[in-house]
C-alpha cells in the first residue's frame, strides 16, 4: 500500500505566497523612487523600473495559460495580433519606430498579464486578498513618506518647475498621486470595516502627500473620496446597509458640517501661501485640465484622413504631431508629446478600432463594478466602485491611467475583485 503521505501534494507555504505579493505590490513603489533618485544622481535617465517591470511581466506571461479565463485570454491573443497587423500600416507613415510601439503596447497591457498571474495565485489562498489591500495600503503610505519629507526639506523634483509641489523622486506626478489617491479609497474601507484606526492615520498622510504634489487630479480626488466615504460612514454598518433614512441624514448633515470647517481652515492656512496651488483649484471649474493639448490633438485626429483616424498612426508618430503644435519649454523632439488624456491618447495613436479598446474595457469593468454593488450592496463592492470612478475619472481628464505601469498594482487588484467578487471577500 502506498503511503497516502506520500501522494498527497505538498502544499506551498502562505509565506512564499506573501514574498510574492510584495514584489508585485509594494516593492514596484521602492524601485521607482530609486529609479528617480539614480536618473537625478547621474543626470541621465534610469532603467531600473522598465528591467523590474519586465522581469514581472516575463514570469506573469505562463499564467494566462494555467488560468480559466477564456475573456482575458481572447482579449490578448486579439488586442496582440490587431497589434501585430497595424504595424504594417505604421510603418510607412511619417515616424515609426516598432520598439517604442511595443514599449508603449506592452504599458497598456502590462496590468493585464500581472491579472493572470494574480488570478492564479488567489485560486491557491483566497486570503492573499486581504494581504494584497494592506501592501496597497503601505504602497501609499511609502510614496507619501517620501514625498512629504522631500517636501519639507527640499530635495526631489518639483511637481511645478519652480512654482510649487513636489513628488520626490518619482518621476510620474499624476501617475503617484492616482496610486495614493486609490490607496487612501483602500485605506478607509480598511477603517471602517475593521475599526483600525491607524488607517485613518495614513488616510492622513496620504492627504497630506497629495496636497504637497499639488495636481489638480489628486486634490479633487481626494475631495471627492471624502465626500464619497462621508456617505458610507453615514450608511454602511461594517458590510451592509442597514441603518434607517433619519440617522443617515443626520450623519451626512453634521459629517458635511466638519468636512466644510476642515475646507474653510485649509484654504486660509495653506492655499493662500501658494498663490499658483489656489489658481489651479480655481481653474478647475472655469477650464478643461489640458486644453491646448486637447485642441492640437483633435485638429490632427481630424485633418489625418479616413484611414488613419480606423487604424491609428502609432504612438509615436501621433505624439511626435502633437509635440510640433504643442508650445512648451521643454523638449520633446525625441519621443513626441501625448495629450495626457487617455481618451485622446488611445484613439490618436491606435485608432478607432484597437483605441477605443483600451478605453472601452475599463469602463466595462466600471459598469460590471456598478451591478456587483446593486446585486450585493457591500463595502467592499462600494470601495472598488469608488475606486474605478477615480480611476475612470483621472483617465478621462488627466491620463496616466490606463497606460501607466505605477498604477497597474492597483488596477489587477480592481479588476479582480470586479471579477470574483462573488467568490473572494476580505473576512473579518
Amino acid at each position: 500500500m502506498i503511503d497516502n503521505e506520500v501522494n498527497k501534494k505538498k502544499k506551498i507555504p502562505k509565506s512564499i505566497f506573501v514574498v510574492i505579493l510584495f514584489f508585485i505590490f509594494l516593492f514596484p513603489a521602492m524601485i521607482d523612487l530609486m529609479n528617480g533618485f539614480i536618473s537625478a544622481l547621474t543626470g541621465n535617465e534610469s532603467s531600473l523600473g522598465v528591467i523590474y517591470r519586465g522581469c514581472l511581466l516575463i514570469v506573469s506571461i505562463p499564467f494566462i495559460f494555467f488560468i480559466t479565463r477564456s475573456d482575458l485570454q481572447l482579449f490578448l491573443l486579439f488586442t496582440c495580433s490587431l497589434f501585430i497587423g497595424l504595424n504594417f500600416y505604421w510603418v510607412v507613415l511619417d515616424y515609426y519606430s516598432l520598439v517604442r510601439e511595443i514599449q508603449q503596447l506592452l504599458r497598456i497591457l502590462y496590468p493585464y498579464f500581472l491579472l493572470g498571474m494574480i488570478i492564479y495565485l488567489f485560486k491557491k489562498r483566497a486570503e492573499l486578498l486581504q494581504t494584497a489591500l494592506s501592501f496597497l495600503s503601505y504602497n501609499g503610505l511609502f510614496s507619501s513618506l517620501a514625498i512629504v519629507f522631500s517636501f519639507l526639506f527640499g530635495f526631489g523634483y518639483e511637481t511645478y518647475e519652480g512654482i510649487f509641489g513636489s513628488t520626490s523622486f518619482f518621476k510620474a506626478q499624476n501617475d503617484i498621486s492616482l496610486v495614493i489617491l486609490l490607496s487612501n479609497v483602500i485605506n478607509l474601507y480598511l477603517y471602517i470595516s475593521y475599526k483600525n484606526k491607524k488607517k485613518l492615520v495614513l488616510f492622513g498622510i496620504n492627504f497630506l502627500a497629495l496636497l504637497m504634489i499639488g495636481t489638480r487630479a489628486g486634490i479633487l480626488g481626494t475631495v471627492l473620496t471624502l465626500i464619497f466615504f462621508l456617505i458610507a460612514f453615514a450608511t454602511f454598518s461594517k458590510k451592509e446597509i442597514k441603518r434607517s433614512l433619519i440617522k443617515r441624514g443626520l450623519i451626512i448633515s453634521s459629517s458635511l458640517l466638519a468636512f466644510v470647517s476642515v475646507g474653510y481652515y485649509i484654504y486660509f492656512n495653506i492655499f493662500l501661501q501658494y498663490k499658483y496651488l489656489l489658481d489651479k483649484m480655481v481653474l478647475l471649474t472655469s477650464q478643461i485640465p489640458r486644453d491646448s493639448l486637447t485642441t492640437i490633438a483633435s485638429d490632427r485626429i481630424l485633418e489625418r484622413g479616413f484611414l488613419n483616424n480606423i487604424f491609428g498612426e502609432g504612438y509615436l508618430s501621433f505624439s511626435k504631431h502633437i509635440a510640433m503644435q504643442y508650445s512648451s519649454k521643454k523638449d520633446f523632439s525625441q519621443y513626441g508629446k501625448l495629450v495626457e488624456q487617455d481618451l485622446y491618447d488611445m484613439v490618436g495613436a491606435y485608432g478607432v478600432v484597437l483605441g477605443l479598446i483600451f478605453i472601452l474595457v475599463p469602463v466595462s469593468f466600471l459598469v460590471k463594478s456598478t451591478f456587483n454593488f446593486i446585486y450585493k450592496r457591500t463595502l467592499l463592492n462600494f470601495t472598488i466602485l469608488i475606486m474605478m470612478l477615480l480611476f475612470i475619472f483621472q483617465s478621462f481628464l488627466a491620463g496616466h491611467a490606463i497606460n501607466s505601469p505605477t498604477v497597474s498594482a492597483v488596477v489587477i487588484i480592481m479588476y479582480f475583485q470586479i471579477l470574483y467578487h462573488k467568490e473572494f471577500y476580505v473576512t473579518n
